[in-house]
């Protein structure tokens, strides 16, 4: 299989080059569009720093967090309840980790006690991999080596 055409030969660590990761790093930053969110997130912060410390107050910066409420919320608030409380971080992953066990039974138990619901599943996964084997083959023949 290594021989075939658009095969991605794996990297040895002698043959790795770090401007190449780089240069592909900031080609998906760039493709994604996160560049140009981080470079609007500096630019806003710049002025809100410049604001609050013409007008004294704090105002510039509550508004700048009602306008970036959702990058708050989502990776500000949790970075620090985490770092500042990382006992809590330990017990959620332990908490998930025995709500996933105890649904993973649950739906063991399920289908070992319905053989057309088994069935029907083992049917289903059975399509997705054949879908999934049909779109890699058809992507594996549109390449160029």
């Amino acid at each position: 299989a290594r021989s075939q055409p658009g095969y991605a030969q794996a990297q040895t660590p002698s043959d790795f080059d770090l401007d190449d990761a780089f240069r592909i790093f900031q080609q998906v930053w760039a493709e994604y569009g996160a560049k140009e969110y981080m470079d609007t997130l500096r630019c806003d912060l710049q002025r809100t720093k410049e604001q609050a410390s013409l007008t004294k107050s704090w105002r510039p910066w509550m508004e700048l967090a009602e306008r970036r409420k959702i990058l708050i919320a989502t990776i500000v608030l949790p970075s620090l309840a985490i770092f500042r409380f990382p006992w809590i971080a330990v017990g959620m992953a332990r908490l998930g980790m025995l709500f996933s066990g105890f649904l993973l039974n649950a739906l063991l138990l399920v289908l070992r006690s319905n053989p057309q619901l088994s069935g029907a599943l083992l049917m289903w996964m059975w399509r997705q991999a054949v879908k999934f084997y049909q779109l890699a083959s058809r992507d594996q023949g549109n390449r160029k080596p």
